[in-house]
């Protein structure tokens, strides 16, 4: 279907893809990973024809139709629906015209215009679909700017499915969905794939590629790896390549000081022939001349082998990355009750969004909660944190615990402009925070940068530094996976694993549930429901609903 072949594309002087190939055929999912900036998107926006690549070139087979759902979906004002219609602009006309026209004339060729194009099969196939993601009949008159970010994005892909593509490129089909629909969406998926239709998918669900993916490429600051399978698959290729590429980077270092070595002995020996020269006029000819340049040609030699190998390992830099250490910043934390939370109860303009919860939590518990987009659980933690009063029921704080709120929009945390002047707060030098910071990943003149240049994963990286130097307790995290990149996800896992307190975290991402959840909640109905003591497989037993009282 597919066939891409060298593909390379810069901006100025950055190399964003380079030499990047793949063949995708029917029946087959290809999921494309990697950090931000890596060329996810701009590889998905030159095979739709939004950009053109630099060099190579994309190759659709004859009678193959391809369909594209960017990251960003659009405001519009057309009802559900009609917008899902839209795909097909005659068709999309004749929906209207039945649905608006008092014109009996009109109202009757719009009518037979309809039939003609098979407007009844598709709409049947709409409404079949509409149903299978959980929207209601009524959903279809709803305007599409009134539905929520995720709701957006289910619609976009059924109207996809009606543009008789059989290609489809999808930018991060999963963000904004909660666990329910994810899983619904790989079912979807796997469905069409076995129709025979073809996917080509930008991800950073790690669960949703590991359920979907036949094909996994990682790309990485211009370079790119390709497995057979999905994320786990990566991630045990990334730690393979990771122990023969440490040991290949150590015998370089090996090589390396060695050429050092060698460039100073020649260079102490070309500078003793010098001193011998300045001694005697006439030592530049003959043999002492001859050894002074030979020795500085030598010299030069080395330099440009050492050169050489230092740019090598500038290239190998992104698959040696070494894991987290932030041992020395660790502290004891001792067992003690954070919050108790009992009867707790919430309305909003007489809607009950929380009835009856109770929940306690101490310093060496780590909590997921999760539920349905719109179920309560921000609410929930912001009365845990005291930012938000309950209308019932009450919450017990020790006062002797440290803790720290990380909200969904992390750019809160931060009260400074600089990064630096919010992490040197904590009674530590600036020697130390830099040291830390460097753990994580942010690194040199980065520290220096204004809160609003960074990405939302080195933010969360900062705000764990900032726990972890202000010696908390507890954290309380509300969605911190979302929109971080492949290597922040996996720096935020290093991060927590090292830390020394307990937390409570919202979530939808499976993965990042089953690695951190001891204890699960899920928030339905208004109450909260025990799902078990210790998450499993990400992909499974986090994927469904609990057994509801």
């Amino acid at each position: 279907m597919l066939h891409v072949k060298g593909i390379s594309k810069s901006y100025t002087s950055q190399i964003v893809l380079k030499g990047i190939s793949f063949d995708l055929e029917e029946s087959r999912l290809l999921a494309i990973t990697g950090s931000n900036g890596s060329g996810k998107s701009t590889l998905l926006k030159g095979i739709v024809g939004e950009i053109d690549f630099d060099e190579g070139t994309v190759t659709i087979d004859k009678d193959t139709v391809m369909a594209y759902l960017p990251q960003q979906i659009a405001d519009n004002d057309l009802k559900a629906k009609e917008y899902v219609f839209s795909a097909h602009p005659v068709l999309a006309e004749a929906f209207e015209q039945i649905k608006s026209t008092e014109d009996p004339f009109v109202y009757g060729e719009a009518l037979d215009r309809f039939h003609s194009l098979g407007g009844y099969d598709m709409e049947r196939e709409i409404d079949k679909n509409l149903a299978y993601f959980g929207f209601c009949e009524s959903d279809g008159e709803k305007v599409f700017s009134a539905f929520s970010e995720g709701e957006k994005r289910l619609l976009g892909i059924i109207r996809l499915m009606i543009t008789g593509a059989r290609l489809f490129l999808l930018d991060e089909p999963t963000n904004h969905l909660d666990i329910a629909h994810c899983v619904m969406l790989e079912e979807y998926i796997l469905q069409k794939k076995e129709q025979r239709y073809a996917f080509l998918l930008v991800s950073h669900d790690r669960a949703f590629i590991d359920r979907v993916a036949d094909r996994t490429l990682y790309l990485e600051r211009g370079s790119s790896i390709s497995v057979e399978g999905g994320y786990s698959a990566l991630l045990s290729h990334k730690e393979q390549t990771f122990s023969v590429r440490e040991r290949h980077a150590e015998e370089l270092q090996r090589k390396i000081r060695q050429l050092e070595r060698e460039i100073i002995q020649k260079k102490q020996w070309a500078q003793k022939v010098e001193r011998t020269k300045r001694h005697n006029p006439h030592a530049d000819k003959g043999y002492i001349g001859h050894q002074s340049a030979r020795l500085a040609k030598r010299a030069t030699a080395v330099s440009g082998r050492l050169n050489a190998l230092v740019e090598s390992m500038k290239e190998e830099k992104p698959f040696i990355e070494k894991p987290l250490n932030l041992s020395f910043l660790d502290y004891p934390v001792s067992s003690r009750v954070v919050i108790r939370a009992e009867q707790i109860e919430k309305q909003f303009e007489g809607r009950v969004v929380l009835s009856g919860i109770a929940i306690d939590c101490t310093t060496k518990d780590r909590i997921g909660i999760i539920g349905e987009n719109g179920s309560g659980k921000t609410t929930l933690m912001r009365i845990l944190v005291n930012d938000l009063p309950p209308d019932a029921g009450v919450c017990y704080r020790n006062d002797g615990v440290r803790w720290l709120y990380l909200p969904q929009d992390i750019r809160r945390f931060f009260t400074h402009e600089i990064l630096l002047e919010n992490m040197t707060r904590y009674d530590q030098s600036e020697v130390f925070v830099r040291q830390a910071l460097g753990a994580a990943r942010i690194r040199n003149e980065r520290a220096f940068s204004k809160v609003d240049e960074l990405s939302r994963g080195e933010l969360m990286r900062c705000a764990l530094v900032a726990a972890i130097l202000a010696k908390t307790e507890f954290l309380f995290m509300d969605e911190p996976t979302n929109h971080l990149d492949i290597e922040s996800l996996e720096v935020l896992h290093a991060l927590l694993d090292q830390y020394s307190g307990g937390f409570l975290f919202i979530s939808h991402d499976r993965y990042f549930i089953a690695q951190q959840a001891k204890t699960l909640y899920w928030l339905t109905r208004q109450r909260l429901v025990l799902m078990g003591t210790q998450a499993g497989d990400p992909a499974s037993e986090v994927s469904g609903r609990p057994n509801e009282p």
